[in-house]
């Protein structure tokens, strides 16, 4: 177990110690800013009506402030400070395809077990989350803070609260964009813009507590200077068993913001896709954490994609690792949930902490496989280094998709895509799907051998037999007119037709069909393939890519198609030759 450095704790408690003097206890001689409005904390040996029954403090004029101050009825006082949400304004936004976010963090790891946070109730400190296709299925009723609004108003006129959330629990057609699509969110509004207050914040996180039952708070904030309020708040949240996660800013130097810097709070950094960390990030003592947040991908305002930047957005990933940790055990305090995500984060920068990745970048995979007794170990080979894998570098034993990559090495469908490379994660293609059936025929010659109908398969390539041996006995009739498209991405209803016509060329049954109803995304099964993925879901062939979507249409893997095939080969009738 790794042991917290003791720099983090001896500097925290320093900036307290020199930060405390913000706090407002002044006499009533103090210069006081006229118009401002104050977070005030009554004594509890006083007679005042409170108007907040919901939080211990008020919210009250500068002049009612100093009437209570000086009539000795005030435990403390502070100004009510305006602050920012941490999303970054200098990068543009563009539309994405990829999410390599998901594959730094490991989140198919989580995937694959079906961890994916179900269950747990997430609350989103932020600007409030709009109905979005990929959301449809995990956002909650909430609440607005925002003195003077509708409570019951949680619509996000800004945009920034809809993209967090989309990176905790959003799922779509397509697959995941977020990593914990079984959580629920519960929108907490704080603001209608870029600008909050510290009293709306603080509200926020008693209400998510108290009235929602948020068992994870995600804060993409932060305040520059102390505040006694907020920190009552936090400590309220750790007592109740509940997990905060927030920014670090987005200055690029070593400022500190609140509440990231208390010890009790996850502070969250951002890396882009190389792993060095995003040069907007601050880099101090309140680093737990690091997450990606250059670029990621996410749900828009108005209902599409965007792609977006800033520690705002890596809150969201480690938010998700929460929602998946606390879903396996409910049971985990925010102490354990602390020292699992930091003992199992990928190291970078110096060993252990530092201030520049904390810990390291958020690893749901590993925190998954590191509960104890709650998921077992992942499997490692009986045949040691005798496994097949062993021969290419980016290959993973301990790997979700250890058993199928091993079983079509070991029986000759798969090879290599360099001298000691597979490219597990690459996207296969038609060309790889149809070789892989060939080879495990035993790469029998066509009978129209040299000949072709498809026009784009010319003689002499790697996979023109493997293609004219599957257009001869009915497992392609190709993408059009003359064309087979061998280069194009495999997709994954494709996939489930070319093994589904294997299956039956074989004289396996295929007539069993599923019930596509449980997938959200059922309809976009195109006709031709519908049977095909009812028989292969039925199958235990496929499965969906979260417990909502079977994403018909996103590339298979090249490690999802060698799992696939195995699953296929499982069936009795089917056997390598």
């Amino acid at each position: 177990m790794k042991n917290k450095k003791p720099t983090r704790r001896a500097a925290l408690l320093l900036t307290l110690f020199i930060l405390a003097g913000a706090l407002f206890t002044a006499p009533a001689s103090t210069a006081l800013e006229s118009g401002a409005r104050y977070i005030v904390k009554i004594k509890n040996t006083a007679v005042f009506r409170r108007t907040d029954r919901g939080v211990p403090f008020e919210t009250v004029s500068e002049t009612e402030m100093i009437r209570l101050r000086d009539a000795g009825l005030l435990e403390w006082y502070e100004p009510d400070e305006e602050t920012v949400i941490t999303d970054d304004p200098s990068d543009a936004y563009y539309d994405a395809d990829e999410k390599w976010d998901l594959a730094m963090i490991c989140a198919d790891a989580a995937f694959a077990a079906d961890t994916v946070g179900q269950g747990v109730r997430v609350g989103v400190v932020d600007s409030g989350i709009n109905p979005h296709p990929a959301l449809k299925d995990c956002l909650l009723p909430g609440g607005c803070y925002i003195d003077g609004a509708d409570a019951d108003d949680t619509s996000d006129r800004y945009g920034h609260g809809t993209q967090v959330a989309g990176l905790i629990a959003g799922a779509d057609e397509n697959g995941c964009i977020g990593a914990a699509p079984g959580a629920k969110l519960v929108p907490l509004k704080i603001t209608d813009g870029k600008t909050l207050t510290v009293s709306a914040v603080c509200r926020a996180i008693y209400g998510g507590i108290d009235d929602f039952g948020c068992g994870v708070l995600n804060l993409s904030l932060g305040i520059r200077t102390k505040s006694q309020a907020l920190l009552e708040a936090v400590e309220y949240a750790e007592q109740k068993g509940v997990v905060i996660v927030s920014a670090v800013g987005n200055n690029g130097n070593s400022g500190l913001f609140y509440p990231a810097l208390y010890e009790t709070v996850i502070g969250v950094g951002a890396v882009d896709e190389t792993g060095a960390v995003y040069y907007h990030s601050n880099q101090n003592e309140s680093v737990f954490l690091t997450a990606p947040g250059s670029n990621v991908k996410t749900a828009g305002r108005g209902g599409g994609y965007t792609t977006v930047s800033g520690t705002s957005f890596a809150v969201p990933h480690v938010t998700a690792a929460v929602a998946v940790l606390r879903g396996v055990d409910p049971d985990l305090t925010p102490e354990a949930v602390r020292e699992l995500l930091s003992e199992t984060a990928t190291d970078k920068g110096d060993p252990g902490w530092d201030k520049a990745y904390g810990w390291g970048v958020v690893n749901i995979g590993e925190s998954v496989r590191a509960l104890p007794g709650k998921t077992p170990d992942p499997d490692v080979c009986d045949r040691g280094d005798d496994c097949p894998m062993t021969r290419f570098a980016d290959l993973d034993k301990t790997k979700w998709y250890h058993d199928g990559v091993h079983w079509a090495l070991d029986n000759g469908a798969a090879v290599g895509t360099g001298a000691n490379a597979f490219s597990p994660d690459n996207a296969a293609t038609r060309a790889m799907a149809v070789a892989m059936l060939w080879r495990l025929e035993g790469s029998p010659e066509p009978e129209m051998a040299g000949e072709t109908a498809f026009t784009d398969v010319k003689a002499g390539k790697w996979y023109e037999k493997a293609v004219l041996w599957a257009a001869e006995n009915g497992l392609t009739a190709g993408t059009g007119a003359a064309a087979f498209s061998p280069d194009a991405e495999l997709t994954r209803e494709q996939l489930a037709v070319f093994l589904c016509r294997y299956a039956e060329y074989k004289g396996d049954d295929v007539s069993a069909a599923a019930d596509l109803s449980r997938f959200t995304d059922a309809d976009a099964v195109s006709g031709y393939a519908r049977n095909a993925v009812k028989w292969a879901v039925s199958a235990g062939i496929i499965s969906g890519t979260s417990k909502t979507t079977v994403s018909p249409k996103k590339p298979a893997t090249r490690a999802e198609t060698a799992t696939m095939l195995m699953r296929c080969f499982a069936r009795s009738a089917l056997r390598p030759r």
